[in-house]
């Protein structure tokens, strides 16, 4: 699943009631958390030298990361999603 996909799809889930559409989420949200993960474990890994030759950008400053991250955070708060955020917000 793409990640603009999530992003749209976590958004529709905003304000759900409907305990299906509340687990539906968290599945996204868990989806998500995966893709983010590994792109921390692989950008940690990667050289100083690799990251400012290809100019890679950290997940954390990534735009698209950064707005579907908020768009969780407000998921969690208007819908009282359970799902544990440490490592990524």
């Amino acid at each position: 699943m793409k990640k603009e996909e999530l992003l749209k799809n976590i958004t529709s889930f905003i304000n759900a009631e409907n305990p299906l559409a509340i687990k539906e989420a968290e599945n996204l949200i868990q989806v998500f958390t995966a893709i983010y993960e590994k792109e921390i474990q692989e950008f940690n890994n990667k050289s100083e030298e690799d990251i400012e030759a290809n100019n890679i950008v950290s997940p954390a400053e990534n735009e698209l990361n950064k707005e579907i991250l908020k768009t969780i955070k407000k998921c969690l708060e208007e819908n009282y999603v359970y799902y544990n955020m440490k490592l990524i917000i």
